[in-house]
């Protein structure tokens, strides 16, 4: 697979996300096609890419990745009246729900990106009103509980992180490891293509959408950008105001999960200077690694 093979077929397919390809790479590949895969998840196309030598058996992988990320959906949607969390947010405040691994995982995890980004990450914020974060959903030792009829809990500032990790893992048990992932222009990108130092990325400009000089290359990390240009509906934990503070946020961490949670952050909190921040491309749109 030559250059000009593999930026025709991974930009082809991802033309649409917010995130524009950046070719750098140390030496051409010498062995390993790359496949795709696309399917509709959470209203959206998701879409996977493997570089592998037995594209026989990449397909039988991506389907266990998608499951997964379908796991969560179904778990965590607020909107499926079938779905594990709005059976737990229906149920009786102050009794010990036995939830499931993906659903217990994603409020631990919601409560330590609460901690770490100091508030500013809050599942639990509501318009017009301050929020005391995850932690009374975490009191009970047996399973998460409801601490009132009126609490909220919305993972949909994480939940496609959470999803990305989920079918991240499921791919490295399968032994794809030079895989890239995205799902509603977040990423996950595991191992990188053979001889590329990393998928190749550029962050986009916050009010045109044309890549900026903010490149970098991504390999074993998560991506995840939180805008409020063309939609204002993250809400400020502190008292329930729409978020205004920064019109965009791109965020390399660890995990899709992190860049999830920590690009809603520094959208809500910009200006204080959450985070070690790294690179700002534009007055009003930063990039962050952490």
């Amino acid at each position: 697979m030559n250059r000009r093979q593999f930026l025709i077929t991974l930009a082809g397919a991802a033309g649409a996300v917010a995130l524009a390809p950046r070719w750098v790479r140390r030496e051409e590949p010498d062995s390993g096609e790359l496949v795709h895969h696309a399917s509709w998840i959470m209203g959206q196309i998701a879409n996977i890419w493997i570089q592998t030598d037995r594209p026989d058996q990449a397909g039988e992988a991506v389907s266990a990745a998608f499951q997964a990320m379908r796991k969560v959906e179904s778990t965590l949607s607020l909107f499926d009246p079938s779905s594990e969390l709005r059976a737990f947010l229906d149920g009786k405040p102050g009794r010990v729900f036995r939830a499931s691994p993906v659903l217990h995982r994603s409020l631990e995890n919601s409560a330590r990106e609460w901690r770490h980004t100091e508030g500013a990450f809050d599942p639990c914020a509501m318009p017009g009103r301050p929020s005391n974060g995850p932690g009374d959903f975490l009191r009970a030792e047996g399973g998460p509980i409801l601490p009132s009829r009126e609490a909220s809990l919305d993972f949909g500032g994480i939940g496609c992180g959470i999803a990305l990790d989920e079918a991240g893992r499921e791919l490295r048990r399968r032994g794809m490891d030079r895989a890239l992932l995205e799902l509603s222009g977040d990423f996950l990108a595991l191992d990188p293509p053979q001889g590329w130092m990393g998928w190749p990325m550029v962050a986009s400009d916050p009010w045109t959408g044309a890549p900026s000089q903010a490149g970098f290359d991504l390999a074993r990390a998560g991506l995840a950008t939180s805008s409020t240009v063309e939609r204002r509906s993250i809400l400020d934990p502190r008292d329930g105001s729409v978020a205004k503070r920064l019109a965009q946020a791109t965020v390399v961490a660890p995990t899709a999960t992190q860049a999830d949670a920590w690009s809603t952050a520094l959208v809500v909190r910009a200006a204080e200077g959450i985070g070690p921040r790294r690179a700002e491309f534009d007055y009003q749109g930063r990039l962050v690694l952490i």
